[in-house]
């Protein structure tokens, strides 16, 4: 059986609203993220419904989108208190995410990606960037060695025209994923990989470049709040959201979202459990995220990715309660193969056994020290293994997220 009504691979707004399928709403968190920083670095865990939410801020603050806003917004939260920076900017948006993974070809798919999304503004904002000076434009690109001339270039023309650039990142931290696939490690040696990664921090020196001509505000999401070393130039002046209790729900469901999305499904009177049940499955599989001590009390945040997939599996399997999730795969205990191995496991080991963790979360973790020890505990934080479950003398109190993961976790380290 085949449900249509929740598409777990859908995460783009204006789709989701247009289509009808349920949208669950996080707009009220729009001026908070106005009053927060211009440029704002902000991570979570994979599958907390990130790119959604960066969709969604494209749809409202992109000028082009300026008469489907009623139909996009007008009924929820932000519907009845729109900012007045709503359909104010030009946007541009870069997705790391589409990146191979390969340090080797990073330079090649960057170019590649830079220009198509050059292309892209010039003619999607037609109106704007005439034929005339659009076509000036793209003669002039041909003629620049760099994506940064010509990010430069656009965004002169921009400021020149009256207009400002809001800049959303997907996967800002996705080169992490490279060097964590090779072992943690930066082969400085290697110059095409040394090459290569500085082609993809150039992007953030190009934006601090830029940033004073006509690109007001950058909201960028990841997973990992890397910063570049002092071996790479870089743009290193944004704000990296981590613990910070304003922000603390602005990603994954609540129970309550949740229960929503069950209650209102098309389907739901065929279901052979009731919605406690299958909320606390998820919060025991995928579910139990708290993003700040002060919301240590309030409702557990869910994986929005899984919560779908969970619903997928079990409609398709006649409604039995699907096998549970083996995590292990998602931490990066499976990547730790040196000598600090033992260090990392027996001390995760404790935590597992039940003994929260006093640890002091790195706000920022250097691309060239990903399994230095010091962030460990940071870094297992990042990727969803270990939550906050309270705070002791100024210092946060982790413990594993779910059942799954401890169970998981557990195998793995015997």
């Amino acid at each position: 059986m085949t449900d249509k009504y929740l598409n777990t691979n859908l995460s783009d707004f204006i789709t989701i609203r247009k289509s009808g399928r349920p949208y669950i709403d996080k707009t009220m968190f729009i001026p908070q993220i106005e009053h927060g920083a211009d440029y704002a670095f902000y991570v979570r865990p994979h599958g907390m419904g990130n790119t959604t939410l960066v969709s969604m801020l494209k749809a409202y603050y992109d000028i082009n989108m300026k008469n489907e806003w009623q139909n996009l917004f007008a009924d929820l939260y932000i519907g009845n208190c729109p900012t007045p920076m709503r359909n104010k900017y030009l946007v541009a948006s870069v997705d790391f995410r589409s990146l191979s993974g390969n340090i080797n070809t990073i330079q090649h798919e960057l170019y590649s990606m830079y220009y198509a999304e050059f292309d892209r503004i010039l003619n999607y904002y037609e109106d704007i960037f005439t034929p005339p000076i659009a076509n000036q434009l793209k003669a002039k690109i041909t003629k620049l060695s760099t994506p940064t001339d010509a990010m430069a270039l656009i965004c002169s023309e921009a400021k020149h025209l009256g207009y400002e650039f809001y800049l959303f990142v997907d996967g800002f931290d996705s080169v992490a994923d490279c060097i964590l696939e090779q072992g943690g490690r930066i082969n400085y040696a290697d110059d095409t990989q040394v090459t290569n990664m500085r082609t993809y921090f150039k992007f953030f020196d190009s934006v601090n470049m830029a940033s004073h001509l006509s690109i007001a505000k950058i909201f960028a999401v990841g997973t990992i709040p890397i910063v570049i070393s002092k071996f790479f130039a870089g743009f290193n002046r944004g704000t990296f959201y981590t613990t910070e209790p304003d922000f603390a729900m602005l990603s994954g469901f609540t129970p309550t979202d949740v229960k929503q999305l069950i209650e209102q499904h098309p389907l739901r009177h065929m279901f052979k459990h009731s919605t406690d049940t299958l909320i606390n499955e998820m919060l025991n599989n995928f579910g139990g995220y708290c993003f700040a001590p002060q919301y240590v009390n309030a409702e557990k945040l869910i994986n929005c990715t899984e919560t779908f997939n969970f619903l997928d599996k079990y409609i398709d399997s006649d409604f039995a309660l699907p096998e549970p999730l083996q995590q292990c795969d998602k931490c990066p205990l499976t990547n730790l193969r040196d000598h600090q191995y033992d260090i990392r496991t027996s001390a995760l080991r404790d935590t597992i056994r039940g003994f929260t963790s006093l640890i002091s979360i790195e706000k920022m973790i250097p691309i060239d020290s990903l399994y230095d020890i010091r962030y460990f505990y940071s870094m297992v934080y990042y990727c969803g293994t270990l939550t906050i479950v309270g705070e002791k003398w100024g210092t946060l109190l982790l413990g594993i997220t779910n059942k799954a993961l401890q169970d998981s976790i557990n195998k793995h380290l015997n």
